[in-house]
C-alpha cells in the first residue's frame, strides 16, 4: 500500500511500529538512527517518514532539515514521534516543515490514522499536480502551434526564396532575407524558452519550491528597466516611440528576474501598439514600494484577454488565435507575485493598455534621477 520509513533508536518501539505497519499491508523500512535514516530516505524514496525526535548524533530536527534541503526528499511527508509534549518542541518541528506528530505512547489506531491521513493528502496533491501538468500540456498543444507559426513561416518562406531565387536576388535582398531569418529565429527561441520557463515555474509552485528570495540580493531597478526597454524597442525597430522616466532605486529582487519582468511587460506594450504610437515606461517610489508603469496607446485588450492572465490553461485555441497573447505577461505576473508585488492591468479596446507593477524596496533610500 505504501512504503514507510521508520527512524527510531529504541529497538522495542521500532519493532512494534514495524509489526503494526506490516499487519496493515504497508511496506516498512526501519533505521536505528538519524544518519542511517537519511541514507535510506535517499535510497528508497519512501512515501512517508516516521521519525523520533530525541536520537543521538543526529536528532529528528536535524533529519528533517537535511531532507527538506534536498530536491529528492523535500516533498516526502514527515511525522515526528516524540515523547515530549512540550508545545515549543512541537511548534519547532511543525515550523521546520513536519506534517504531523505523534506523542508517545500512542496506540496502533492512532498510528494508522496518522499514516493514512498523510498518505491520502500526498495522493491528492500528486493527483492535482498531474492534472495541472495535463492541463498545461493540452494548452501548449493547442496554443503554441499558432504562436509558433509566424516565426516558422517567416523562416521557411525566406529560405525558400534564397534557395529558389538566389541567382536573381541582389546582395542587399539576400542580406535583408538573412536578417529576417535571424529575427524570426530569435522570436522562435524566445517563445520556446518562455514555454519551458512557464512549465518550470508551474511545477515549482505546485511543489512549493518557489524562487528563493535572498534578503541581501538587490538590484538597481531603473538601470535594468532602462536597458531592457531600449533592447525591446530596438527589436521592434521603434526606438523613437520609447519614452522613459525612471526614478533611481534599489529593490529586493535578483537582476535575472527583474530583467525578465521588464522585458515581458515592455514587449507586450510594443506588441499591442503600432509604429509611431508612444510607449511610456515610468518608475517612481511611493511609501515602501517601487511603482513601474508601462503605458501604450495601442489596440488594447478585451475582457477575455485580461482574464486570461490568471492561468494559461484558460486559453482555448479559437480564442487564442484571435487574442495573440503569449506566456510573457503570465510569467511576469507569477514572478511579480512571488517577490511580494502586484500587477495591475487596465486596458480598453482601441485606447491602449496601462500596466502597473509595485514591488517592495530593498530598504535602501531611493534617490531622484536628475
Amino acid at each position: 500500500m505504501g512504503k514507510i520509513l521508520v527512524i527510531e533508536d529504541e529497538g522495542a518501539i521500532r519493532a512494534n511500529i514495524e509489526e503494526i505497519l506490516m499487519l496493515s499491508n504497508y511496506d516498512p523500512i526501519v533505521a536505528p538512527d538519524g544518519l542511517r535514516g537519511l541514507q535510506l530516505a535517499e535510497q528508497t524514496q519512501p512515501d512517508l517518514i516516521l521519525c523520533d525526535v530525541m536520537m543521538p548524533e543526529l536528532d529528528g530536527h536535524g533529519v528533517l532539515q537535511s531532507l527538506r534541503q534536498k530536491d529528492a526528499t523535500a516533498g516526502i511527508p514527515f511525522i515526528f514521534l516524540t515523547a515530549k509534549a512540550d508545545r515549543r518542541d512541537l511548534r519547532q518541528g511543525m515550523e521546520a516543515g513536519a506534517d504531523d506528530y505523534l506523542t508517545k505512547p500512542f496506540t496502533a489506531d492512532e498510528l494508522l490514522r496518522a499514516v493514512s491521513t498523510q498518505l491520502t493528502k500526498q495522493a491528492i496533491s500528486e493527483d492535482q499536480t498531474q492534472s495541472r501538468i495535463g492541463q498545461f500540456r493540452d494548452a501548449i498543444k493547442h496554443a503554441l502551434p499558432h504562436e509558433l507559426n509566424t516565426p516558422l513561416n517567416g523562416i521557411l518562406c525566406s529560405t525558400d526564396l534564397l534557395l529558389n531565387d538566389r541567382d536573381e536576388l541582389e546582395d542587399s535582398e539576400i542580406v535583408e532575407l538573412l536578417e529576417f531569418i535571424r529575427t524570426s529565429a530569435k522570436r522562435l527561441h524566445h517563445l520556446t524558452q518562455n514555454a519551458l520557463l512557464y512549465l518550470d515555474l508551474e511545477l515549482q509552485s505546485r511543489t512549493g519550491t518557489l524562487p528563493i528570495r535572498n534578503s541581501s540580493e538587490v538590484c538597481r531597478v531603473d538601470e535594468i528597466v532602462q536597458y531592457s526597454a531600449q533592447e525591446v524597442a530596438r527589436r521592434w525597430n521603434r526606438t523613437p516611440d520609447l519614452h522613459i522616466a525612471l526614478q533611481k532605486c534599489e529593490i529586493g529582487i535578483s537582476v535575472q528576474y527583474m530583467e525578465k519582468i521588464a522585458i515581458e511587460l515592455i514587449d507586450n506594450a510594443f506588441k499591442f501598439s503600432e509604429q509611431s504610437q508612444p510607449v511610456q515606461v515610468i518608475g517612481h517610489v511611493k511609501n515602501d514600494r517601487y511603482y513601474l508603469e508601462v503605458i501604450d496607446q495601442g489596440r488594447g485588450m478585451n475582457t477575455q484577454q485580461v482574464k486570461a492572465l490568471g492561468a494559461y490553461v484558460q486559453f482555448e485555441r479559437s480564442t487564442y488565435e484571435q487574442q495573440g497573447i503569449g506566456l510573457g505577461l503570465i510569467i511576469a505576473k507569477r514572478l511579480i507575485e512571488w517577490f511580494g508585488g502586484q500587477l495591475i492591468l487596465i486596458s480598453q479596446l482601441g485606447l491602449g493598455t496601462h500596466l502597473t507593477v509595485h514591488l517592495p524596496l530593498s530598504g535602501a533610500v531611493p534617490t531622484i534621477a536628475s
